[in-house]
């Protein structure tokens, strides 16, 4: 059943955005900032046109590690940092065009992304993977619901992010355990002299899939409240790839809608409640090289906080929040776009095991979100703040996985695959200082503890149906968290940032209860995971060392990590299954799989493109990580800038492990040869763009962009992970101000129309039936339309 947006509400959004630019064109510019209260100073990172004033800014907020910002610019946010940390802010934002968060995150150096569909980019900050970060929307956790469904805040439209902030190391108390974060401001309601209404108007058209995104916002408020409401639009088509791959209609289509509310009230002068709820929907949305197609995935989120601040610009001295997250979703394969891939990648294998063959693969499932939080905070602006707080946090997960013949009748002897109901409760309490010394140098210290309990439905369909290697265990844990980050000032051109931290993490739901759903490991759809109850928890030890200068028309930095990672959580080799016959266009090898848990060996299928893969999540002793990433800026003259920057991290996986049987059906984890590259590790790469714009209005901007990306030789061969070529990809995007409220944009994106594929692009099949990996969109011309009222 299809759960899309009713055509005539999309018809009567899109007249309305009509009628919004028409009446724009028509009537005289009405300031958003007349009779406005003054609002809160914007953070570090914000946009404004003096760069010394947001320097000053940065000096003041330590626990951002002075991060400085400059012209918004597409490929500048790498400046947004000096230490452990990097945002985008507003204008960022809005330059990238980004079709979700996960797209909008890859403009930050250390940020990567793997696509997944043509709405859903599954990012990693430095290396680490979604299971150990944190990421959070206004305080509220954000969890991806399954692997190969979705991502961290891929829930959160960028339409309605107002600031996003990266944190590349442990060096936050707020918001969880985690190894890094990735903290979300949503746009808030503001404060007027007196009752107002204002509204803001967005169109993008895309011409590669004849992409849609439409945003209708209202804002309102007076002396003591203020209130947000917004409804965005998406859809796109099927997107072409680039170059001798043009012909190639990529199966990325996809419809989305979502809705947010945010209400404030001034409860006295220094205190206010503030409520959010937001609303999202995807529908019919193509993920080729995964098992299914997702017919519906919807989310809700509700937030509220209560807020004693003294000054608007100042420090919240306290916070009480809870909020509540839920997203339900259904899958699946029939789609004739899907059956191709599906009766070569699927099919085969299963039936040459003897099973009766399946067509298709239904899924469902839902993930939830619940929280408490309390923080207070003592000290003022420019004086010590000490932050105490506890929290409480309880994520709930199921996910159904069934194979069916064309009857819609199950195969593979009835049995269920998935996660099973499960269930993990967080408590922690948790502390932060804030130390300025002087002028020059300041301290940031702080840590928490954590008590994790897990439960499992042991009646649970999943569980009882099939065989759970995973085990039926309910672990607790005890997690630690403590750092120690410290800015000082050398001169009055350079600055030294210094940190360390220390982190535990729990397995996630999904590593401890897993049994043998198809996901995209290594990018092979057709592969499938078990977990594994009794982990231990990740150990993570971090240092980062940072260096930022500004000298007259110059900007530029340095930053470095290392991080040692105990008891790494990662797939292990465990068996192959392979059909009597496949293609090996590829250059998959299973060397690394014990030779006792292969049963492809000697077939025609050996080490195939269609094999079936099976891993283990098991416990690595021992990996290490080290990277940086260097970024500079350069003011030619007035209106023209440019700017460079490079990443590179590489992880090292010391004990790799693969699984044997004994010959009795016994298995265990034996040590696999020498030390190897940890897998979905980004490649080196970089970004340069020249800038030219109106420096005194603001009228115009153009901006030019080159990205370059490694090949990636450093691959986990014992898993399979194949190597990728690099590429050179090329942007142009500019905007006019037509009048002050209005202003129209065009990028063009991948301008030479370059065929190329992203490292951890999954498999699908080319317009020729060839296995090949998935392309990214070739070129595109993006029309869009801003009005403010």
């Amino acid at each position: 059943m299809s759960h899309s947006r009713p055509p005539c509400l999309l018809l009567v959004n899109r007249c309305l955005i009509a009628l919004a630019v028409l009446a724009a064109l028509s009537r005289p510019y009405c300031a958003f900032a007349e009779n406005v209260a003054p609002a809160p100073a914007p953070p570090a990172g914000s946009n404004s046109n003096s760069l010394d004033s947001l320097l000053d800014l940065a000096d003041k907020d330590p626990a951002k590690l002075s991060e400085v910002a400059v012209q918004p610019s597409i490929a500048s946010s790498a400046l947004n940092s000096n230490g452990a940390s990097n945002t985008l802010d507003a204008a960022e934002i809005n330059a990238t065009k980004a079709t979700s968060t996960g797209d909008l995150l890859k403009q930050i150096p250390s940020v990567s992304g793997r696509r997944l569909s043509g709405i859903n980019i599954d990012p990693r900050v430095r290396g680490y993977n979604s299971a150990q970060l944190n990421a959070n929307a206004d305080g509220m956790t954000q969890r991806r619901s399954i692997q190969d469904i979705d991502s961290l805040l891929s829930q959160i439209d960028p339409g309605v992010i107002q600031e996003v902030t990266v944190i590349d190391g442990p060096y936050t108390s707020l918001y969880g355990p985690g190894f890094a974060f990735i903290n979300v401001d949503l746009i808030a309601p503001r404060r007027y002299d007196r009752p107002e209404m204002h509204s803001a108007t967005t169109f993008n058209y895309g011409s590669n899939g004849q992409s849609i995104y439409g945003r209708e916002m209202i804002l309102g408020g007076g002396k003591e409240w203020g209130l947000v409401c917004t409804y965005g639009v998406r859809s796109a088509n099927d997107y072409r790839a680039g170059g001798d791959n043009s012909d190639w209609l990529v199966p990325s289509s996809y419809k989305r809608w979502d809705t947010m509310l945010s209400l404030s009230y001034d409860v006295t002068a220094y205190s206010r409640i503030e409520f959010e709820m937001l609303h999202n929907e995807l529908n019919d949305v193509k993920m080729p090289g995964v098992i299914y197609d997702l017919e519906n995935s919807t989310d809700n989120q509700y937030n509220l906080r209560y807020i004693v601040q003294e000054d608007r610009n100042g420090p919240q001295q306290l916070v009480l929040q809870s909020w509540h997250q839920e997203t339900f979703f259904f899958g699946n394969g029939a789609d004739p776009s899907k059956q191709a891939w599906y009766q070569d990648f699927i099919t085969p294998t299963l039936t040459y095991e003897g099973y009766e063959a399946p067509t298709n693969t239904l899924s469902n499932g839902y993930s939830v979100s619940t929280g408490i939080r309390c923080l207070r905070t003592f000290g003022q602006e420019d004086t010590p703040q000490w932050t105490v707080g506890a929290d409480w946090r309880r994520f709930e997960q199921r996910y159904q996985e069934r194979d069916v013949n064309a009857l819609g009748v199950d195969v593979l002897n009835g049995e269920i695959f998935g996660n099973p109901e499960a269930r993990m409760d967080d408590v922690g309490v948790l502390t932060n200082l804030k130390l300025p010394v002087g002028d020059r140098l300041s301290f940031n210290l702080g840590g928490r503890v954590d008590y994790a309990s897990t439960w499992l439905n042991v009646d649970d369909p999943i569980v009882v149906t099939g065989w759970m290697p995973a085990g039926n265990e309910m672990p607790t844990y005890t997690l630690g968290m403590a750092y120690a980050m410290s800015k000082v000032s050398l001169n009055d051109h350079d600055t030294l940032s210094v940190g360390t931290g220390f982190a535990m993490r729990a397995p996630d739901l999904t590593e401890l209860y897993t049994n043998e759903p198809y996901v995209p490991v290594c990018g092979f759809g057709n592969s499938y995971c078990d977990g594994y109850a009794t982990m231990s928890p990740e150990k993570n030890w971090q240092f980062d060392l940072g260096l930022s200068s500004k000298r007259g028309p110059f900007r530029y930095g340095a930053r470095g990590f290392y991080a040692t990672i105990w008891d790494y959580i990662e797939t292990i080799p465990f068996c192959i299954y392979g059909p009597d016959s496949s293609t090996h266009v590829l250059g998959r090898n299973f060397s690394g799989f014990s030779p006792s848990c292969r049963y492809d060996v000697g077939l025609q299928a050996e080490n195939g493109d269609i094999c079936h893969a099976e891993y283990q999540t098991y416990n690595i002793p021992l990996a290490t990580m080290a990277g940086g990433d260097l970024f500079g800026e350069m003011t030619v003259r007035p209106g023209l800038t440019v700017f460079g920057c490079m990443s590179y991290v590489h992880g090292e996986n010391v004990h790799p492990l693969h699984m044997i049987d004994d010959g009795s059906g016994n298995y265990s984890a034996v040590p696999n040869g020498r030390s190897e590259p940890l897998p979905g590790i980004y490649p080196f790469n970089g970004r340069i763009s020249a800038r030219f714009f109106d420096p005194e209005k603001d009228k115009w901007g153009i901006e030019f962009i080159a990205r370059l990306v490694h090949s990636q030789e450093e691959v986990a061969t014992s898993l399979s992970e194949l190597p990728t070529p690099g590429f050179c990809v090329y942007d142009l995007k500019g905007y006019y101000r037509v009048r002050e409220n209005l202003r129209v944009s065009l990028a063009l994106e991948n301008l030479l129309n370059r065929d190329y594929y992203e490292p951890g692009s999954l498999v699908y099949l080319n317009s020729a039936g060839v296995p090949t990996f998935l392309r990214e969109p070739g070129f595109s011309a993006i029309l869009g339309v801003e009005a403010k009222f």
